[in-house]
Order: structure tokens, then sequence, then C-alpha cells
């Protein structure tokens, strides 16, 4: 059964310190569910995450944004230290569809 953790990210102008408790308490949470289940972070991360080739692997090819804002380099980083894979720029999508 699927450990699923529903998020909705400070957005991009709210203070550093409380963006960085936001993903504190998301790897708590991550971290303390049991390690044979398959974890799934949904929800709006306020994130815009470029087309860097280094992070290829973690966010795939079809991002809509040439920059990644701070949000986005967060959920980056959270993803890559969990070996998770960030599926909304993972897979195509319409461009009317990558933007909310």
């Amino acid at each position: 059964m699927p450990f699923i953790i529903n998020v909705h990210a400070l957005t991009e102008n709210k203070d550093e310190t409380h963006k960085g408790e936001f993903y504190e308490d998301i790897a708590t949470i991550y971290d303390e569910a049991p390690g044979n289940t398959i974890k799934i972070i949904l929800g709006d991360c306020n994130a815009k995450l470029e087309k860097e080739t280094l992070f290829i692997p973690t966010i795939g090819i079809h991002s809509a944004h040439k920059i990644s804002n701070n949000n986005g380099q967060r959920l980056i980083n959270f993803a890559i230290s969990r070996k998770m894979t960030i599926s909304s720029t993972t897979f195509p999508h319409k461009d009317i569809h990558k933007y909310t």
C-alpha cells in the first residue's frame, strides 16, 4: 500500500525560515514512513524547475521553465536526497498543462 503525503508549499515570496521548516516537516514525515512502502508526495510545491542536464535523472526533460526558482531548487534537492523522481516534469504534457 502506498504512503501518500499531500502538500501545499509556501509561495516563493515567503520567509526562507518558514520554507525551510516546511521541507523539514516533509522530511520527517517521509523518513518516518515504513521503508518497504511506495512513498508519494502529491500537491502544489510552488516550484519552477529548469531544464538542467545535471538533474535529468530526477526531473526529466519536460519542464516548462528555463530557470528554477528557490522553491524549485528546494524540491530538486529534497528529491535527490531521497532518490525520488519528480514526475510532473518527467513525462510529456501539453504546454497548457505545464503551468498552474
